[in-house]
C-alpha cells in the first residue's frame, strides 16, 4: 500500500512539473498589464502598455488590446514584441 501511494504521488508530482514557465506565466499573467512594442524594419515605432492580456486576433496575425494611457482598443499587425509587467507596474509606456 505505502509503495502504491508513494508511486502515485511520483507519477502526479511528474506530471505536473510538465509545465514550462512559458505556459505557466501565460496562465497566471491574464489580469497583469503587458508592454507591447511594435517594429518596423527592425526599428520600434510605437510603445503601448495594456490594461490587460493582449488577445490574438482570430483570422488574422494580429494582437488586440486596451492601451491604459487613452482606454483605447487597439489593433495592430506584423512585428510585436510583448512582455508581461510585474503586478506592481505603476509606470508609462
Amino acid at each position: 500500500m505505502k509503495n502504491r501511494i508513494a508511486a502515485i504521488a511520483i507519477a502526479a508530482l511528474a506530471l505536473s512539473s510538465g509545465c514550462t514557465d512559458a505556459q505557466y506565466e501565460r496562465t497566471f499573467s491574464i489580469n497583469n498589464k503587458h508592454r507591447i512594442d511594435f517594429y518596423s524594419g527592425g526599428v520600434k515605432v510605437a510603445t503601448w502598455v495594456s490594461t490587460g492580456t493582449p488577445r490574438s486576433v482570430a483570422d488574422e496575425d494580429g494582437w488586440m488590446f486596451v492601451d491604459n494611457k487613452t482606454g483605447r482598443l487597439i489593433t495592430v499587425t506584423g512585428d510585436v514584441v510583448i512582455e508581461t509587467l510585474p503586478d506592481d507596474y505603476s509606470g508609462g509606456a
